[in-house]
């Protein structure tokens, strides 16, 4: 007997037989949260759509076969880049880098994508990535395809939460059938998941440039909902959040973690993120989904043609590349980190990045402060009592648990400055500490 995946009324997980006497199974998407990262591949790979996606009570979205259309061809369980860990070899150079472009001051560090994207479109191609919609005053993050430079600015920035892949893995195959350029960016497992949606071919195809996150791990869309709805209760009903934007370089790429909100009326609200009960949780990892604990792409083997994420530490790491030092880059403006993972993916640097600002360091230095180019996120003692208080009573009652929280670390603070070093250094030696 298989166990297939499935909800009761109330949203959240149960298992429940896929098989009945005598006829072929049902496919075995997954047995555990731990074992699906949502990307939708299974979804578009299904000849009869007889997959959909249902929410948890936690809201974390995971796919459902209608066992009464399933022709048990067995095609979603192909396609399952997370479960099979579909990456390639990553021996590449690995570099510094930055745009040249004012662009940068519209990205979270060094505006690579932007770059790289822009390339992409005064060629002819097509961009894949991240942007958000509005769906009746909330903010929906979504993947779509773009074909006009005009579009590219929506899919830039940061935007912790999980998008949607929806009909994109489809789309890009259709292109890259036709003979299309196409740029694609997103999470390590939804590239890993449009590998397996494509097949070897067309995923080896000369057309196709894939870029992957260093990332930290997604958490869901009505945890974002919850928290943006929280934070409109403060302002006229008129008004709504059309923009969420982390990292913002207000203050520079060091200071930059805030979040900046933009209103329908054409206000805006900027939050440290130590301010942001959302944006504090996801650093924390308290609300990220269950598969980022267990990541297979945490690490130097990638799934993409190219890796992309912040060079955290680079004043450290390699403080001769730093304009203070005569180098050529900016702690203000921001720098990222770059990671060729493949031949494919030098070749497309090299024909789309010439506005790009590239010193080679070793994957050390990136690595030293970028933990999930290492192992996967640490999955937090409490975590659990954080996604029953979102059951419980929504993002209201998260709010109150990290209120709760920040009061008790507060009180340990000053706890700690009444203590005397001596006596400090006593406790710790009796701890172990």
């Amino acid at each position: 007997m298989g166990v297939h995946v499935d909800s009761d009324n109330s949203g959240s997980l149960s298992t429940t037989s896929s098989n009945t006497e005598g006829s072929t199974p049902v496919p075995v998407l997954f047995s555990s949260p731990s074992e699906c990262c949502g990307c939708g591949a299974c979804a578009a790979a299904c000849p009869v759509r007889a997959i959909s996606f249902f929410e948890d009570e936690f809201g974390y979205r995971y796919p459902r076969i209608d066992e009464s259309v399933c022709i048990r061809c067995g095609r979603c369980k192909q396609v399952c880049g997370y479960q099979r860990a579909l990456v390639s070899e990553s021996n590449g150079n690995t570099y510094a880098a930055a745009t040249t472009e004012p662009e940068i001051n519209q990205s979270a560090s060094g505006g690579i994508f932007g770059a790289l994207a822009r390339a992409m479109l005064a060629q002819g191609g097509v961009v894949a990535g991240c942007k958000y919609e509005n769906c009746d005053g909330l903010l929906y993050a979504c993947h779509q395809v773009i074909d006009d430079a005009s579009e590219l600015p929506a899919l830039l920035g940061s935007k912790y939460v999980q998008s949607e892949t929806g009909d994109v893995y489809p789309r890009i195959r259709k292109i890259l059938v036709d003979g299309g350029d196409v740029l694609f960016s997103g999470t390590p497992c939804q590239i890993a998941g449009l590998r397996g949606y494509l097949g070897e071919k067309l995923w080896n195809s000369e057309h196709l440039l894939t870029i992957d996150l260093v990332c930290h791990g997604v958490p869901n869309q009505e945890m974002l909902r919850g928290y943006l709805s929280e934070i409109q209760e403060d302002y006229p009903r008129d008004a709504y959040v059309i923009d969420a934007q982390f990292r913002p370089k207000n203050d520079g790429w060091e200071d930059s973690r805030q979040l900046k909100l933009v209103f329908s009326d054409a206000s805006t609200k900027s939050i440290r993120s130590d301010n942001s009960s959302y944006y504090d949780a996801f650093f924390n990892l308290k609300t990220i989904r269950e598969s980022c604990y267990s990541c297979p792409f945490a690490g130097r083997q990638r799934p993409a043609d190219l890796t992309m994420g912040d060079f955290w530490g680079i004043e450290k790491q390699c403080p001769e590349l730093l304009e203070d030092a005569g180098g050529p880059f900016s702690l203000f403006s921001g720098v990222s980190c770059l990671l060729v993972n493949s031949e494919c993916g030098m070749k497309w640097l090299e024909k789309l990045g010439s506005n790009l600002t590239l010193r080679e360091v070793e994957f050390g230095a990136i690595a030293a402060h970028n933990e999930q180019l290492k192992a996967p996120a640490k999955r937090p003692k409490d975590r659990d009592s954080w996604l029953e208080a979102f059951a419980q009573g929504g993002w209201p009652e998260v709010e109150r648990l990290w209120r709760k929280d920040k009061r008790k670390q507060a009180l340990r603070r000053r706890a700690a400055k009444l203590i005397p070093g001596p006596a400090k250094r006593a406790i710790k030696a009796v701890i172990g500490r």
